[in-house]
């Protein structure tokens, strides 16, 4: 009997940095496409993983080496689909605002832009929580010392308060204008920064342009009333500021690499943006 098990942890005290703390347990052979979400992930492989392979290619799926023979991934999935595939998976999974980049793993966001690398700034830390995270005897016992232990890393971050302003802005103008109004139209008299020196901040902080950035949770609005209802495509293109469908499928296939209509074919698994392969 094949199983499989989810498993989701809010961590309260940290939010606006890190969204959730999931943990993923399946002994079946899968193969997943996770649609972008502009966020940052770490993925630390517990006892049992095997033939785990990350990639952010279809074509070079499988070839990228990252994998069970490190203990944890660290990726920014900003702007294109992660192909996921593994034999058997046991992992814990920290979903993160990009902003956390500098403050947990002292590099720029825009150097994980839509590539895996090794996790510097925790790198001496890496046993210890493998150790941890193999020891604790249940789900919700790992979501918390993970959650305990990005908060001290953040606590101890020299530019927090910089760190703060700015997800402070990028709140305001994202709830402000619903997210997706041209730039000329912000008002820039409600931001902490010049205009000029807050894109620099975006690339430095949340990986991508802030034009880029509301583009992404575009597409994420739209994914999900793609998956979630039954709502005409051609509907959902002109209440999300689509110019029309050509617009619309361009800009979702930049995305994902599939067109509006076969994502709402597909087969999902776990979240709206998560396809069976």
């Amino acid at each position: 009997m094949v199983r499989e098990e989810f498993n989701f942890y809010e961590p309260k005290k940290l939010q606006g940095i890190v969204e959730v703390i999931g943990g993923f347990y399946s002994d079946s052979p899968s193969r997943f496409k996770v649609l972008p979400n502009g966020k940052l992930e770490i993925m630390f492989f517990l006892e049992g993983s095997s033939d785990c392979s990350l990639s952010f290619s279809k074509q070079t799926e499988g070839e990228s080496g990252h994998g069970v023979k490190q203990p944890c991934i660290l990726f920014g999935d900003f702007t294109k689909p992660t192909y996921i595939s593994f034999q058997r998976i046991h992992m814990m999974v920290v979903i993160m605002e990009p902003i956390a980049a500098k403050a947990v793993f002292g590099l720029p966001a825009y150097e994980m832009k839509d590539v895996a690398i090794e996790p510097f700034m925790i790198k001496n830390s890496i046993p210890y929580i493998q150790d941890n995270l193999q020891r604790l005897p249940n789900f919700t016992a790992r979501a918390q010392f993970l959650e305990n232990f990005i908060l001290k890393k953040i606590q101890e971050f020299p530019e927090l308060l910089m760190m703060k302003r700015l997800i402070q802005s990028t709140q305001i103008v994202a709830s402000g204008y619903n997210g997706f109004k041209p730039e000329s139209r912000l008002d820039w008299d409600h931001i902490n920064f010049s205009r000029a020196h807050f894109h620099r901040l975006c690339k430095d902080w949340l990986g991508i342009t802030y034009a880029q950035y509301l583009g992404v949770h575009q597409f994420r609005k739209v994914l999900n009333q793609i998956a979630t209802t039954d709502i005409p495509l051609t509907d959902i293109a002109y209440s999300n500021g689509y110019f029309d469908q050509s617009h619309f499928n361009r800009r979702f296939k930049a995305y994902s690499d599939m067109s509006p209509g076969a994502f709402r074919k597909a087969q999902l698994k776990i979240a709206p943006d998560t396809i069976v392969l």
